[in-house]
């Protein structure tokens, strides 16, 4: 709430500041207030209007001093936020129409632009949700940035001939908009252009178009065909998909698609080219592609199984984020680069398989490693339990993060450190034992993690943490730290330890950790007690001496009154050694 609050103080003092400035003037005429452009030419702009009328006239020309003048330009932000307006009349001696003009005139229904018109500034006509309809005059030779943006009432546009570009977002969160005609003029359209434009459900671009930004049509999930002007030097559209002119590269794939097959063409799926195809079931890739671009499965949601092909040699980050029905993924021998959170959120996954022959990655119990196993990469979203291999030193960023099943993990005593983010949310995890060998724990690494009550810290010496002050858990107030005999007052001055409210001290010497699988037992010693953790309901426990007499024999989870020594504990078919 305090980011939101702060974005909004924000939002009202840019408002204020950009009123103050549009307000300076020469003369008031009316409800208007102008500024003199040329004395020569004897034209002003309006650059302010008290008005609260819901029909707007604006004057052609004023008297001012004697003199008459044209009314050429309606200035920045002049009648912004005049809710109740609900139309405006825009004379033919105006030419220009300033930055945010008319934005936040929510009641605004209908605008009709004269010929006049040449330019219109960058959030014209921003937010204003109530219109339907634009005319958009043939002198105008671009569309700016956000000019239509927000305008989420507009059903139709009619782009004329003299257009030559499309600003970034001109068009962004128009929701009722269903088709659009790009015409042969254009060369340039915006990134985000008709982003969120969620009623799209057909476009055509014209054969001069030279350059599409990034995202434009991100988010329009009725969008079932590109088509692409034959003439066109730059791009093509196959099965409507738009691709780049040799179809080497697919751009981009409408969000309403529910199957795709690549073309053998395609050596390249760009960036984000299937992001946001909530839609889309399955997909073919051609054996001819050989990199799979960043976010360019993002958020496909109801992809259930893709096959890579052994063509691909590199996979962007974020390539199949959010993909929620996708349960298994091979990684070919081909693979040899794999971006940052590839496979993150990706929740009902349970695994990762790589080809043996692969230099570059491994899987270890549907777990992705690097190729010696030595770094753990990803966590399948839908894992419940694991146990970390010997060999491993080091956990990936985010690695295990929303990996919301998981019940169980074992870190390794070889581990030696922890990435950012690398539990973030494991809201199912209760407790974690962290090993002697633990030198680094990342930033947030335990954020989140909502029911981790019990965090066991071997080291010594507390473990640095990111930046060394950057918190590594949320539940501080009701997760209990449990560190070395002797070390609670380290702990407590360290950065990123210091925030939890409870911290103990236990006697970790001489404990063999029985190696938890699934819900299996874990036993932990504090303060002379016994303690079993996981335990089955009446799993049968035992404890002996070193001379193998029974000491203890039952089903209960915690055993004291054990006088020093070594014992063995024995849970079901589990066994381990403990000193006290």
């Amino acid at each position: 709430m305090k980011t939101l609050s702060f974005k909004f103080h924000l939002l009202a003092i840019f408002m204020l500041l950009a009123s103050i400035t549009s307000f300076a003037y020469d003369f008031r005429s009316g409800d208007f207030y102008y500024n003199i452009l040329s004395e020569t030419d004897q034209t002003v702009e309006i650059t302010q209007g008290r008005y609260r009328s819901k029909e707007l006239t604006i004057p052609s020309e004023v008297t001012y001093n004697s003199k008459t003048y044209s009314v050429s330009a309606i200035g920045k932000n002049a009648f912004s936020s005049c809710s109740s307006l609900t139309s405006i009349y825009i004379p033919e001696s105006v030419t220009s129409i300033g930055d945010r003009a008319f934005e936040f005139c929510n009641s605004l229904t209908s605008v009709n632009i004269p010929e006049s018109v040449s330019s219109i500034g960058d959030g014209a006509f921003t937010d204003c949700g109530s219109m339907t309809s634009v005319t958009i005059p043939g002198s105008l030779t671009s569309i700016n940035n956000w000019t239509f943006s927000g305008c989420w009432s507009l059903t139709s546009v009619s782009i004329p001939e003299s257009v030559t570009s499309i600003g970034d977002y001109a068009f962004n969160g128009c929701s009722n908009l269903t088709s659009v005609i790009i015409p042969n003029s254009v060369t340039h359209i915006g990134n985000f252009a008709f982003n969120l434009c969620s009623s799209l459900t057909s476009v055509t671009i014209g054969k001069s178009v030279t350059t599409i930004g990034s995202m434009v049509f991100e988010g329009c999930s009725s969008l079932l065909n590109v088509i692409v002007d034959e003439a066109n030097p730059s791009y093509y559209s196959i099965d409507g998909i738009l691709y780049n002119k040799d179809a080497s590269v697919l751009i981009y794939c409408p969000g309403a698609k529910e199957s795709v097959t690549i073309p053998e063409t395609v050596t390249e799926i760009g960036d984000s080219a299937f992001n946001g195809c909530k839609n889309l079931t399955s997909v073919t890739i051609a054996g001819s592609v050989i990199s799979i671009g960043n976010s360019a499965f993002f958020e496909c949601q109801n992809l259930t199984s893709v096959t890579i092909p052994g063509s691909v040699t590199s996979i962007g980050k974020s390539a199949f984020q959010s993909c929620k029905s996708l349960t298994t993924i091979t990684i070919p021998e081909s693979i040899s680069s794999i971006g940052e959170n590839a496979f993150y959120l990706c929740s009902s996954m349970t695994n990762i398989i790589v080809d043996d022959a692969n230099t570059n990655y491994s899987s270890v119990d549907g777990i992705l490693y690097n190729k010696d196993a030595s770094v753990l990469i990803c966590c399948p979203g839908a894992k419940e339990s694991v146990t970390i291999p010997e060999n491993v030193t080091s956990i990936g960023n985010v690695a295990f993060s929303e990996c919301s099943s998981l019940t169980s993990v074992n870190l390794p005593n070889s581990l030696i450190s922890i990435g950012d983010f690398a539990f973030l949310a494991c809201k199912s995890l209760e407790s974690i034992t962290i090993p002697e060998s633990v030198t680094y724990v990342g930033a947030r690494a335990f954020f989140n993690c909502d029911n981790l009550i019990s965090v066991y810290c071997k080291a010594v010496n507390p473990p640095v943490t990111a930046y060394n002050y950057d918190l590594i858990i949320s539940n501080y107030d009701v997760c209990k730290l449990y560190v070395p005999t002797g070390c609670k007052d380290i702990y407590r001055a360290a950065y990123g330890w210091s925030c939890f409210m409870n911290i103990e001290e236990m006697d970790f010497s001489g404990i063999n950790e029985i190696p938890g699988i699934g819900n299996e037992p874990r036993i932990t010693i504090e303060n002379g007690t016994l303690k079993i953790v996981g335990i089955y309901r009446l799993e049968p426990i035992s404890v002996y001496d070193m001379q193998g007499r029974v000491i203890y024999c039952g089903t209960g989870d915690t055993i004291s009154n054990l006088g020093h020594g070594c014992y063995i504990v024995k849970i079901g078919d589990k066994t381990a050694k403990f000193a006290l």
